[in-house]
């Protein structure tokens, strides 16, 4: 097989794999959300697993995105889980959505020790 020609190769950069253009990307957290977010998250912290009846419903904007690029990477069960509960989290600590995180930010989440590369 010959190597691929340099238009060729332009040709199969890399895309993001999600649609961002199908979500509510504003980076603020309505007073309503931010009461929902927390009251689920007190609810995980005194031990319960499921969502409070039309939890999801409430919080699709934030919820949607995260189901949509977990189902992308594979995540499932407890790790999906973590997952999401750690993002929820942080925006209710943060009192913003992802969609306003900055890179600092992500990385300050996301990387487990100081000085590592993010």
């Amino acid at each position: 097989m010959c190597p691929l020609a340099p238009k060729a190769r332009l040709a199969q950069r890399w895309s993001w794999p999600i649609d961002l253009s199908r979500y509510d990307c504003s980076p603020g957290l309505q007073a309503t959300k931010a009461g929902q977010l927390q009251e689920l998250l007190e609810r995980f912290d005194r031990g319960a697993t499921t969502w409070p009846h039309g939890g999801r419903e409430n919080l699709a904007r934030l919820l949607q995105p995260l189901n949509d690029t977990l189902q992308f990477t594979g995540a499932s069960g407890w790790t999906r889980a973590g997952v999401i509960t750690l993002l929820f989290r942080q925006m209710d600590r943060r009192e913003t959505t992802f969609w306003g995180w900055d890179r600092r930010e992500w990385c300050s989440i996301l990387v487990s020790r100081p000085g590592s590369a993010c």
